[in-house]
Formats: structure tokens, C-alpha cells, sequence
């Protein structure tokens, strides 16, 4: 299971990593999905955004991997991207790797 909240810079958390200069503004947080899964499943898990003040306001990005263990398969890479302001919001999207 993953560990939360993820600290800062770059952190493992198996089976997820968050990388990147304001990976520390994001975390995992529960209901924490299973170290692994059988083939063919899925679950949910929910990416918390929580800017600081020190944070400063604007786009902010990390990089979310999802390790994986399928000798066929590599691992999954989603950069996630929030603004820090007023109103917090946040776009997920697939790396094309």
C-alpha cells in the first residue's frame, strides 16, 4: 500500500511515485488502492492538491508513475497539473510514453 501524505522531492511510494520540484503539494490519499492488483482489475485512488502560501500561487506540476511489474508492460506516467490561487483546480493527463 501506499504511504501518505508523499514528502518532498521526489518520492517512492510503491507503487506510486511523485516526481518533480512541487511533487510535495501533492499527495496520495486514501482509500488507498492494493500493491497489486489481478489481471484485468482496476481500482480508484484519489491525487490531493494542497498549496502553501510559501507555494506561492500559479500552474503547478508533478509527475505521477505507477510502478508496474508485468515483464510485458512499463510503467504508467500521468503529469498532474493544479493551479494554486484562489480556487485550487486540477487537470490529469497521460504521458504519451
Amino acid at each position: 500500500m501506499c504511504c501518505a501524505p508523499c514528502p518532498l522531492p521526489s518520492t517512492v511510494c510503491s507503487p506510486f511515485e511523485l516526481l518533480g520540484y512541487y511533487a510535495n503539494l501533492f499527495s496520495i490519499v486514501a482509500p488507498f488502492p492494493s500493491a497489486q492488483l489481478p489481471p484485468a482489475a482496476s481500482t480508484t485512488f484519489t491525487v490531493r492538491f494542497l498549496p502553501t502560501a510559501e507555494s506561492g500561487t500559479g500552474m503547478r506540476t508533478a509527475a505521477l508513475n505507477i510502478l508496474n511489474n508485468d515483464s510485458n508492460e512499463s510503467e504508467y506516467h500521468f503529469e498532474i497539473t493544479a493551479f494554486a490561487g484562489a480556487a485550487p483546480e486540477m487537470n490529469v493527463r497521460k504521458h504519451p510514453w
